[in-house]
């Protein structure tokens, strides 16, 4: 299994090192690191035993759970703050994001609403835990290891 905060933060290491790591694994940081600590410490619903769709259900989600992982999953707030801070590994973010919208579904997770707050559209793609998504999560990290420099040329001109 490769969750997806791994992933995102190989391809944020392999992009700009240490900073695109953390930088890349942010977006889940912020999204879920609030649910995760009510899940835990308040609802005590979670059992490393049990699967993650078992001990944190996304119908435990509360308003401030959704706007924490809108506003974290939002291109409009990465591209804004690349935009103020004009740092390029920011960029690891945005690639985080992209690669959550197609690598979500509704049958599991709703992915991100990746236009937040100009919409709250999400995209049915195929999840990150399908054999398809595993194997698609390799691919992009293979690609992105093999293609580094040609991946750095091209967002050297955003």
């Amino acid at each position: 299994i490769m969750p997806s905060v791994i992933t995102h933060g190989i391809i944020g290491y392999i992009l700009f090192g240490f900073k695109g790591l953390i930088i890349s694994i942010i977006p889940d940081i912020i999204g879920f690191g609030y649910y995760f600590y009510r899940m835990f410490f308040i609802e005590k619903t979670i059992n490393f035993n049990k699967s993650v769709y078992t001990w944190a259900p996304i119908d435990k989600m509360n308003k401030l759970d959704w706007f924490l992982y809108n506003i974290s999953h939002s291109l409009i707030f990465w591209f804004l703050l690349y935009y103020i801070f004009k740092e390029k590994f920011i960029l690891a973010a945005i690639i985080s994001i992209i690669v959550d919208i197609f690598l979500h579904s509704k049958d599991r997770w709703l992915g991100p609403a990746f236009l937040y707050p100009l919409s709250e559209y999400r995209f049915d793609g195929i999840h990150w835990l399908s054999n398809t998504g595993k194997v698609i999560s390799v691919i992009i990290i293979l690609i992105t290891y093999l293609q580094k420099q040609n991946i750095l040329k091209i967002l050297s001109k955003v």
